[in-house]
């Protein structure tokens, strides 16, 4: 077994992490997450109720280790495509980068806030503040 298939192997485990990663931040003690809960703090309260702070932050920051445990994985790939073609294999660090970056502010932005909404318990305040930053930030926006 080469180096390219044992980082490959783990590119797969970080993906099945990233898995639980994202349903640990969707499914919550009250129910499924959805953008929609924002605009109701009662349905939003009902859903992120009963869920402890250490969920959100924990699948944060095992999402951010998974996607970097990944991200090894394609760079692997890069490396083998190499041979074949200098160009596709820049084409595929290219989208490796692009998955990359966004995949982790995407994590981080979702799981802290979530967090805040928890530790301000739930309030109309803690929801207008989530919203604002959903709203008012050019990197969220695009989550």
């Amino acid at each position: 077994m080469t180096i390219t298939h044992l980082f490959c192997l783990l590119a797969c485990a970080g993906h099945l992490v990233l898995w639980r990663c994202d349903r640990n931040l969707t499914y919550l003690a009250g129910g499924r997450f959805d953008f929609r809960c924002l605009q109701d703090n009662d349905r939003l309260s009902a859903v992120l109720g009963g869920t402890p702070l250490k969920q959100p932050m924990g699948a944060t920051m095992a999402g951010v280790f998974a996607l970097t445990v990944a991200f090894s994985g394609y760079l692997a790939l890069c490396q083998w495509m190499e041979q074949f073609s200098k160009l596709w294999a820049g084409l595929m660090l290219a989208g490796c980068v692009l998955f990359f970056l966004p995949g982790v502010a995407h994590h981080v932005f979702c799981g802290a806030l979530e967090w805040f909404y928890l530790r301000l318990d739930r309030t109309e305040e803690a929801r207008e503040v989530v919203v604002f930053f959903f709203k008012g930030t050019s990197a969220a926006i695009f989550l």
